[in-house]
C-alpha cells in the first residue's frame, strides 16, 4: 500500500516490466482526489514506459512518463467525470483533459 486505499500496482501500467517511477505527488493528489469524491476511484493508467505510452498513440512528451500523470475514473456509484475534473483543477492539476471514459490529470509542475 502507498496510500489509505491505493497499492503500488495501481500506479503502474505495466508491472510486469519491474521497473516504474511514480511520483508522491502523484499518490498523494489521488487519495487527496478520493476523498473529495467519496467514493472509489479506478486507476486506468499510471506510469508508462516509453513504447507502451507510443501503442496507447500517447505524447512523445506525456506525463505518464514522469509518473506525475494518472487516467482514473469513478469506479461505481453516483460520481461523475465532471466531479472529477472540478477536483482535479481543485488540487491545481497542471493539465486535466476529459476523455469518454476517464479523466488525465497531472501534476507536471510539482517539485
Amino acid at each position: 500500500k502507498v496510500s489509505a486505499d491505493f497499492r503500488l500496482n495501481e500506479f503502474i501500467s505495466e508491472p510486469d516490466r519491474g521497473v516504474a517511477v511514480v511520483t508522491v505527488r502523484l499518490v498523494e493528489e489521488v487519495q487527496k482526489a478520493r476523498a473529495a469524491l467519496g467514493e472509489s476511484l479506478c486507476i486506468k493508467s499510471g506510469f508508462r514506459t516509453q513504447s507502451r505510452n507510443r501503442s496507447v498513440g500517447g505524447a512523445d512528451e506525456s506525463r505518464h512518463l514522469y509518473g506525475d500523470a494518472v487516467d482514473f475514473a469513478p469506479c461505481a456509484g453516483t460520481a461523475r467525470l465532471k466531479d472529477l475534473i472540478e477536483i482535479c483543477h481543485a488540487q491545481n492539476a497542471a493539465f486535466v483533459e476529459t476523455y469518454e471514459s476517464h479523466v488525465h490529470c497531472d501534476w507536471r509542475n510539482s517539485n
